[in-house]
């Protein structure tokens, strides 16, 4: 498997056992095996944390190093990430699914 490294994608998860209201986490790929003795680990980063400091690899100061917000997972997890296209077909579907769960902006 292979991600584009720079890219945005989402993972999802669930609070509840039925599955209706997801919970969507945005991660941008900053790369594959990236340390010494990896084996099929893929990198990421918050997009906060990636748009203000960059690819966690290439900050220098140790100060703001501890503080990156840095997700690793092996191949099977990141395997189950969306993309845009893909989220937004989860999304319709539960749309669909669980209508009732999900609110309307009504203009006054």
């Amino acid at each position: 498997m292979e991600l584009d490294e720079g890219k945005v994608y989402f993972d999802v998860d669930y609070s509840e056992d039925e599955l209706k209201i997801p919970n969507i986490h945005t991660y941008v790929f900053v790369g594959k095996d990236l340390h010494d003795g990896d084996n099929g680990d893929f990198y990421f980063q918050t997009s906060d944390c990636y748009i203000e400091h960059g690819p966690f690899f290439k900050v220098t100061d140790s100060n703001i190093k501890s503080e990156l917000e840095i997700i690793s997972m092996k191949e099977d997890l990141a395997e189950m990430l969306y993309t845009i296209e893909s989220l937004q077909n989860l999304l319709k579907e539960k749309a669909l699914k669980f209508s009732g769960t999900f609110g309307q902006i009504h203009e006054q």
